[in-house]
Protein backbone atom coordinates (compact mmCIF):
# COMPACT_ATOMS: atom_id res chain seq x y z
CA UNK A 1 0.00 0.00 0.00
CA UNK A 2 1.59 3.37 -1.07
CA UNK A 3 2.04 6.01 1.61
CA UNK A 4 1.97 9.78 0.80
CA UNK A 5 3.94 11.92 3.17
CA UNK A 6 2.19 14.92 4.55
CA UNK A 7 3.68 18.30 3.87
CA UNK A 8 6.23 19.34 6.43
CA UNK A 9 7.22 15.81 7.65
CA UNK A 10 10.80 14.76 6.99
CA UNK A 11 11.67 11.35 5.64
CA UNK A 12 13.41 10.50 8.93
CA UNK A 13 10.26 11.02 10.92
CA UNK A 14 8.24 9.20 8.30
CA UNK A 15 10.52 6.15 8.55
CA UNK A 16 10.16 6.02 12.30
CA UNK A 17 6.36 6.20 12.02
CA UNK A 18 6.27 3.35 9.48
CA UNK A 19 8.50 1.20 11.72
CA UNK A 20 6.24 1.76 14.75
CA UNK A 21 3.20 0.89 12.67
CA UNK A 22 4.81 -2.32 11.43
CA UNK A 23 5.65 -3.41 15.00
CA UNK A 24 2.10 -2.76 16.22
CA UNK A 25 0.29 -4.69 13.48
CA UNK A 26 1.26 -8.32 14.56
CA UNK A 27 0.08 -7.64 18.13
CA UNK A 28 -3.29 -6.40 16.91
CA UNK A 29 -3.71 -9.45 14.69
CA UNK A 30 -2.79 -11.75 17.59
CA UNK A 31 -5.38 -10.23 19.98
CA UNK A 32 -8.07 -10.62 17.33
CA UNK A 33 -7.22 -14.19 16.29
CA UNK A 34 -10.16 -16.70 16.50
CA UNK A 35 -8.34 -19.06 18.89
CA UNK A 36 -8.16 -16.57 21.78
CA UNK A 37 -10.74 -13.88 21.09
CA UNK A 38 -13.55 -15.80 22.88
CA UNK A 39 -13.58 -18.72 25.30
CA UNK A 40 -14.49 -22.04 23.75
CA UNK A 41 -17.88 -23.47 24.88
CA UNK A 42 -17.43 -26.04 27.67
CA UNK A 43 -17.83 -29.71 26.97
CA UNK A 44 -20.94 -31.45 28.39
CA UNK A 45 -18.83 -33.04 31.11
CA UNK A 46 -17.32 -29.68 32.11
CA UNK A 47 -20.78 -28.07 32.15
CA UNK A 48 -22.09 -30.79 34.46
CA UNK A 49 -19.17 -30.43 36.86
CA UNK A 50 -19.58 -26.67 36.91
CA UNK A 51 -23.28 -26.97 37.64
CA UNK A 52 -22.66 -29.33 40.58
CA UNK A 53 -20.04 -27.13 42.17
CA UNK A 54 -19.40 -27.89 45.84
CA UNK A 55 -23.03 -28.54 46.77
CA UNK A 56 -23.48 -25.26 48.65
CA UNK A 57 -25.80 -23.80 45.99
CA UNK A 58 -27.71 -26.99 45.12
CA UNK A 59 -31.50 -27.06 45.25
CA UNK A 60 -32.95 -28.52 48.51
CA UNK A 61 -34.87 -31.15 46.60
CA UNK A 62 -31.75 -32.62 45.06
CA UNK A 63 -29.90 -32.56 48.38
CA UNK A 64 -32.72 -34.40 50.16
CA UNK A 65 -32.98 -36.94 47.37
CA UNK A 66 -29.47 -38.15 48.14
CA UNK A 67 -30.20 -38.64 51.85
CA UNK A 68 -30.74 -42.17 53.13
CA UNK A 69 -34.40 -42.99 53.61
CA UNK A 70 -35.44 -43.77 57.23
CA UNK A 71 -36.20 -47.36 58.13
CA UNK A 72 -39.91 -48.16 57.68
CA UNK A 73 -42.08 -48.55 60.75
CA UNK A 74 -44.04 -51.65 61.66
CA UNK A 75 -47.81 -51.64 61.98
CA UNK A 76 -48.31 -53.91 64.99
CA UNK A 77 -51.07 -54.06 67.59
CA UNK A 78 -51.06 -56.00 70.88
CA UNK A 79 -53.67 -56.84 73.50
CA UNK A 80 -53.64 -58.81 76.78
CA UNK A 81 -56.61 -60.00 78.87
CA UNK A 82 -57.52 -62.65 81.44
CA UNK A 83 -61.27 -62.08 81.64
CA UNK A 84 -61.16 -60.79 85.24
CA UNK A 85 -61.13 -57.35 86.83
CA UNK A 86 -60.27 -58.58 90.35
CA UNK A 87 -57.85 -61.15 91.74
CA UNK A 88 -57.32 -62.80 95.12
CA UNK A 89 -54.86 -65.21 96.64
CA UNK A 90 -55.40 -68.71 95.27
CA UNK A 91 -56.94 -67.58 91.94
CA UNK A 92 -55.70 -69.20 88.72
CA UNK A 93 -55.49 -66.64 85.92
CA UNK A 94 -55.06 -67.40 82.21
CA UNK A 95 -53.66 -64.48 80.23
CA UNK A 96 -54.15 -64.32 76.44
CA UNK A 97 -51.83 -62.11 74.36
CA UNK A 98 -52.75 -61.29 70.76
CA UNK A 99 -50.27 -59.63 68.38
CA UNK A 100 -51.46 -58.53 64.93
CA UNK A 101 -49.46 -57.27 61.95
CA UNK A 102 -51.80 -54.80 60.25
CA UNK A 103 -49.17 -53.47 57.81
CA UNK A 104 -48.32 -54.40 54.21
CA UNK A 105 -44.93 -55.94 55.03
CA UNK A 106 -43.68 -58.81 57.14
CA UNK A 107 -42.40 -57.99 60.59
CA UNK A 108 -38.80 -58.54 61.67
CA UNK A 109 -37.99 -61.20 64.24
CA UNK A 110 -39.99 -60.18 67.29
CA UNK A 111 -39.62 -60.87 70.99
CA UNK A 112 -43.05 -61.14 72.63
CA UNK A 113 -42.83 -60.70 76.39
CA UNK A 114 -45.09 -60.79 79.45
CA UNK A 115 -44.09 -59.58 82.90
CA UNK A 116 -44.47 -61.52 86.15
CA UNK A 117 -44.81 -59.96 89.58
CA UNK A 118 -43.53 -61.45 92.86
CA UNK A 119 -46.15 -63.78 94.24
CA UNK A 120 -47.58 -64.78 90.83
CA UNK A 121 -46.56 -68.39 90.20
CA UNK A 122 -46.29 -69.44 86.54
CA UNK A 123 -47.97 -72.78 85.81
CA UNK A 124 -47.90 -73.13 81.99
CA UNK A 125 -47.31 -71.32 78.67
CA UNK A 126 -48.68 -71.90 75.15
CA UNK A 127 -46.63 -72.15 73.00
CA UNK A 128 -43.61 -73.09 75.16
CA UNK A 129 -41.67 -70.00 76.26
CA UNK A 130 -38.51 -68.97 78.01
CA UNK A 131 -39.09 -67.56 81.45
CA UNK A 132 -37.04 -65.84 84.10
CA UNK A 133 -37.99 -64.61 87.54
CA UNK A 134 -39.87 -61.60 86.20
CA UNK A 135 -40.47 -62.21 82.47
CA UNK A 136 -41.81 -64.70 79.92
CA UNK A 137 -40.63 -64.43 76.28
CA UNK A 138 -41.40 -65.93 72.89
CA UNK A 139 -39.72 -65.32 69.49
CA UNK A 140 -41.92 -64.94 66.43
CA UNK A 141 -42.09 -63.35 62.96
CA UNK A 142 -45.47 -62.11 61.74
CA UNK A 143 -46.25 -62.01 57.99
CA UNK A 144 -48.31 -59.08 56.77
CA UNK A 145 -51.93 -59.28 57.89
CA UNK A 146 -51.44 -62.21 60.29
CA UNK A 147 -52.16 -62.58 64.02
CA UNK A 148 -50.42 -64.66 66.68
CA UNK A 149 -51.74 -65.74 70.09
CA UNK A 150 -49.84 -66.60 73.27
CA UNK A 151 -51.23 -67.90 76.58
CA UNK A 152 -49.97 -68.18 80.14
CA UNK A 153 -51.57 -69.59 83.27
CA UNK A 154 -50.46 -68.44 86.70
CA UNK A 155 -51.65 -68.78 90.29
CA UNK A 156 -51.95 -65.82 92.62
CA UNK A 157 -49.84 -66.46 95.70
CA UNK A 158 -48.66 -64.30 98.55
CA UNK A 159 -48.45 -60.85 96.94
CA UNK A 160 -46.75 -57.82 98.52
CA UNK A 161 -48.95 -56.33 101.25
CA UNK A 162 -48.98 -52.81 99.74
CA UNK A 163 -49.90 -53.98 96.21
CA UNK A 164 -53.34 -52.65 95.26
CA UNK A 165 -53.52 -53.80 91.64
CA UNK A 166 -52.09 -56.78 89.80
CA UNK A 167 -50.63 -55.23 86.63
CA UNK A 168 -49.26 -57.43 83.82
CA UNK A 169 -47.53 -55.88 80.78
CA UNK A 170 -47.14 -57.49 77.34
CA UNK A 171 -44.82 -56.04 74.66
CA UNK A 172 -43.65 -56.76 71.11
CA UNK A 173 -40.00 -55.76 70.59
CA UNK A 174 -37.67 -56.10 67.64
CA UNK A 175 -35.33 -58.95 68.51
CA UNK A 176 -32.02 -58.00 70.14
CA UNK A 177 -33.19 -54.45 70.92
CA UNK A 178 -34.49 -52.81 74.09
CA UNK A 179 -37.10 -50.51 72.51
CA UNK A 180 -40.62 -52.03 72.35
CA UNK A 181 -42.63 -51.42 69.21
CA UNK A 182 -45.97 -51.75 71.02
CA UNK A 183 -47.15 -52.64 74.56
CA UNK A 184 -50.41 -53.31 76.44
CA UNK A 185 -51.30 -53.67 80.14
CA UNK A 186 -53.93 -55.66 82.04
CA UNK A 187 -54.78 -54.74 85.63
CA UNK A 188 -56.89 -56.48 88.25
CA UNK A 189 -57.95 -54.99 91.57
CA UNK A 190 -56.64 -56.75 94.68
CA UNK A 191 -58.28 -56.91 98.13
CA UNK A 192 -57.33 -54.01 100.35
CA UNK A 193 -55.36 -54.80 103.54
CA UNK A 194 -58.42 -53.88 105.66
CA UNK A 195 -60.65 -56.30 103.77
CA UNK A 196 -58.03 -58.98 104.03
CA UNK A 197 -57.74 -58.57 107.80
CA UNK A 198 -61.48 -58.51 108.33
CA UNK A 199 -61.90 -61.79 106.50
CA UNK A 200 -59.53 -63.44 108.98
CA UNK A 201 -60.80 -61.90 112.26
CA UNK A 202 -62.26 -64.68 114.53
CA UNK A 203 -65.75 -64.09 115.98
CA UNK A 204 -65.69 -62.16 119.24
CA UNK A 205 -66.21 -64.15 122.45
CA UNK A 206 -69.26 -63.23 124.62
CA UNK A 207 -68.71 -60.33 126.96
CA UNK A 208 -68.30 -61.07 130.72
CA UNK A 209 -71.38 -58.93 131.29
CA UNK A 210 -73.49 -61.63 129.68
CA UNK A 211 -72.11 -64.19 132.12
CA UNK A 212 -72.95 -62.00 135.12
CA UNK A 213 -76.46 -61.35 133.87
CA UNK A 214 -77.05 -65.05 133.34
CA UNK A 215 -75.78 -65.98 136.79
CA UNK A 216 -77.97 -63.29 138.43
CA UNK A 217 -81.05 -64.53 136.62
CA UNK A 218 -80.30 -68.07 137.72
CA UNK A 219 -79.94 -67.00 141.37
CA UNK A 220 -83.20 -65.06 141.30
CA UNK A 221 -85.02 -68.00 139.81
CA UNK A 222 -83.62 -70.30 142.52
CA UNK A 223 -84.64 -67.91 145.29
CA UNK A 224 -88.17 -67.67 143.94
CA UNK A 225 -88.46 -71.41 143.78
CA UNK A 226 -87.31 -71.83 147.37
CA UNK A 227 -89.77 -69.17 148.56
CA UNK A 228 -92.68 -70.96 146.96
CA UNK A 229 -91.71 -74.27 148.59
CA UNK A 230 -91.44 -72.68 152.02
CA UNK A 231 -94.83 -71.02 151.69
CA UNK A 232 -96.49 -74.37 150.92
CA UNK A 233 -95.13 -76.05 154.02
CA UNK A 234 -96.59 -73.39 156.26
Amino acid sequence: MPFHLAHGISRHHASRAVLALALALPTAFTLASPSTAAAEPPTPHEATQSAKGTGADEAPGKTEARKAKPAPGYALTIAIDNGHTTASQGDRLTYTIQVTNTGPQDSPDLTISQTLVPGLKLLSTTPPAKNTQDRITWTRTLPAGEKAEFKTTAEVGDLPANLQRLAIVACATKKNTNHPIVCATHTARLPTPTTHLQSHVPPASPSPWYWLAGASALLLAGAAFLRRRLSRHR
